[in-house]
């Protein structure tokens, strides 16, 4: 996957890949690969790796096809979810598909918190959004240009926050996840 993202790059560079329409950001080639590569870099280090099965949650937005590319780049399997999916019914979709991993966007979490308890599978929960969850170690990406601002970076606790309030962020809790802690 990176290979063909990496060649797509070199031969459309700054062309459009992707636009966004609600938020008006833009992607070009240059851009997708650069996010692709920090986002498979940073699941990677949490220690997501070759077919793992990675749910990915979220509303129609850029951090999803981003997220679907660094997977595959990975060799992870990816496994949509919808984002109607509550209760049972998500935490039957997780559990069915031996989830390990989930990227989700932070809209989105307090419904997965609610089924935690029943993923014995589940051992990373990834919040992609814009604002900090209370409790982790939420640092902004580093690879988000001034181009496109998608979520990419795996959080480290020792690690001191970098970038502005609005940069995105990615929050990830290690072992079982649950409620946010106080800040």
């Amino acid at each position: 996957m990176s290979a063909i993202i990496a060649r797509r790059a070199r031969l459309s560079g700054t062309h459009t890949f992707l636009r966004n329409l609600p938020d008006g950001r833009t992607y070009s080639y240059e851009d997708l690969e650069r996010e692709t590569n920090g986002l498979a870099h940073a699941f990677r280090e949490i220690g997501i790796g070759y077919k793992d099965h990675v749910a990915v949650m979220f509303e129609n937005c850029p951090e999803q096809v981003l997220s679907h590319f660094a997977l595959g780049t990975l060799g992870a399997a990816t496994v949509p979810i919808n984002t109607a999916a509550k209760g049972q019914l998500l935490s039957y979709y997780l559990q069915h598909a031996d989830c390990t991993s989930v990227i989700i966007s932070e809209s989105l979490i307090e419904e997965l918190l609610r089924v935690a308890p029943t993923l014995p599978l589940l051992k990373h929960v990834i919040v992609l959004g814009i604002r900090p969850l209370p409790g982790t170690g939420s640092v902004p990406c580093p690879s988000a240009s001034t181009r496109s601002r998608p979520a990419a970076q795996a959080t480290r606790p020792s690690r001191a926050p970098r970038g502005s309030a609005t940069s995105p962020t990615c929050s990830i809790r290690r072992g079982r996840p649950g409620p946010p802690r106080p800040s």
